[in-house]
């Protein structure tokens, strides 16, 4: 266990001399007595203010049928509060910057290609239908879609990987891949 170290307590004579050198500077006369008592309290304050006792919350709270946990409030706290409201402004956030980020990388690709997105979003059309319109081999619609999400995909992964800091593992990349199908499709039913 734990050993604390105690001084014998002074004899009377030195609490004597302390009483005297303290009444000296102070206009007040008090006892050994008095201030043996003032400087015991004085130590016993010192040490719990030092070392508090810690009781559990299933103590009782001075009344026999409660508990402290009891007096605990069951609602959210303020700062519970205040965290949830910034990680819903900074949610909100994300998803503008997302948005922006995508429409942008959309604008950039080439005119067949967002036309391909305008087909199959908008329109649902088929492969075979979106190659009949566009006059190419259904292959190529395939693989075209293919160019057109990884483009997607990079934008999204490095602005994830630079402003959130997140690694690209395989699947963060699968996640930002649905991810963006489902945006695309939000975005073109909605009539962009």
């Amino acid at each position: 266990g734990k050993t604390t170290r105690q001084l014998e307590r002074p004899n009377d004579k030195i609490w004597e001399a302390i009483a005297q050198a303290y009444n000296s500077q102070r206009s007040q006369q008090v006892t050994s007595q008095t201030l043996e008592t003032w400087l015991l309290n004085s130590a016993t304050y010192a040490r719990k203010y030092l070392y508090p006792s810690s009781d559990s919350l299933n103590n009782p709270s001075g009344n026999e049928s409660s508990e402290w946990l009891d007096n605990l409030s069951n609602e959210e706290s303020v700062l519970t509060q205040l965290i949830a409201q910034e990680e819903e402004q900074t949610r909100i956030s994300q998803q503008a910057e997302i948005n922006t980020l995508l429409l942008r990388a959309i604008a950039q690709l080439e005119s067949p290609a967002q036309q391909m997105l305008e087909l199959w979003y908008r329109q649902k059309l088929t492969q075979q239908q979106i190659a009949l319109q566009l006059e190419i081999q259904q292959y190529n619609v395939s693989r075209r879609f293919t160019k057109i999400r990884e483009t997607l995909i990079k934008a999204l992964a490095s602005w994830s990987q630079e402003e959130l800091h997140i690694p690209l593992t395989p699947d963060i990349l699968k996640g930002i891949s649905t991810v963006i199908d489902e945006w695309l499709q939000v975005y073109y039913s909605s009539g962009c």
